[in-house]
């Protein structure tokens, strides 16, 4: 007698790859055992046992093809899966060297922000000492010109010279 050849869990349901046209077969343990063939082997000659082995190798023989083609196609799937992990690991790491990168610049802006506004205040302060002391100076050597023009009512144009290139 012989023994069945198809899993109890085979569907019989056939369906296509999404990669590939070829179509996936899964037999179900009537397809691949027909009744008579399993029922009385001793009733049949010899040409028909032949014929009965000679059909259950070719069913055996497309089982074993749709097998390696089924692992083929996992094989490929797992493989683009492996891929896509590597390249999200990858990308992960990308990632998370610029979360790094933006924090550095951010902790930067913020340190050079503090920075700006500390050198636009003691420039505002030194402005302000520095046009005070202008202002002062400028007073005088204004009262300083008016006395030199007030002792010779004009005052030398060699004096008045050296004011202007002087800033004044």
């Amino acid at each position: 007698a012989a023994a069945p050849l198809a899993k109890p869990w085979y569907s019989s349901t056939s369906t296509s790859t999404s990669s590939s046209s070829t179509r996936r077969r899964f037999p179900t343990r009537e397809s691949v055992l027909d009744p008579g063939e399993s029922s009385d082997d001793s009733s049949k000659n010899r040409l028909e046992l032949l014929a009965t082995v000679s059909s259950l190798r070719r069913r055996l023989a497309r089982v074993r093809n749709d097998r390696d083609a089924e692992r083929t196609v996992r094989k490929r799937k797992e493989r683009s899966v492996m891929k896509l992990a590597r390249e999200l690991t990858a990308r992960e790491g990308h990632m998370n060297e610029k979360e790094v990168a933006v924090r550095r610049l951010a902790a930067s802006r913020y340190r050079l922000g503090a920075l700006l506004s500390e050198a636009k205040y003691v420039l505002d302060t030194t402005g302000d000492s520095v046009r005070k002391a202008d202002e002062r100076s400028r007073r005088e050597r204004g009262a300083t010109s008016s006395s030199s023009y007030g002792r010779s009512g004009r005052g030398s144009s060699s004096h008045g010279t050296r004011d202007i290139d002087e800033g004044g």
